[in-house]
């Protein structure tokens, strides 16, 4: 069995968790990481770290508006002033919308309050892809 993992993964280290109508621990966080990455080693199984093979295989699954998204939300996010340190929408509409403006955009491709993107998120999402692509 081959695993792959980067470092850059754990740049995704969010602050807000909502659910079930309550904010709770982030619970995709580094630790986690290390609690797999553990027992992966514990298993004999060796951790490899994926090579880049670009953002051209990820657009080949994924819609270029969301993957535009994810790569500038939290700079755009953050030039709104005081709109706190993640992106997390308070309101959420699939269709019709406009697409017009950060919030817009974030009520579009975020499904809910659990998944906020914070400075690493993207990095960390592009790693994870790679990860992926092996």
């Amino acid at each position: 069995m081959k695993a792959y993992f980067h470092p850059h993964q754990d740049l995704h280290v969010p602050k807000t968790y909502f659910t079930r109508g309550q904010m709770r621990e982030p619970q995709e966080v580094p630790a986690r990481t290390e609690l797999m990455l553990e027992g992966l080693r514990s298993m004999g199984i060796s951790v490899l770290q994926p090579a880049d093979q670009g953002s051209a295989p990820i657009s080949k699954v994924h819609d270029l508006g969301y993957l535009r998204f994810l790569e500038s939300a939290h700079r755009r996010w953050s030039e709104m002033g005081d709109w706190g340190d993640e992106v997390i929408s308070n309101i959420w509409v699939r269709s019709p919308n406009a697409l017009q403006g950060i919030l817009a955009e974030a009520a579009r491709y975020q499904a809910d309050g659990s998944c906020p993107i914070g400075k690493g998120t993207w990095e960390a999402a592009y790693w994870s892809a790679q990860t992926a692509l092996g």
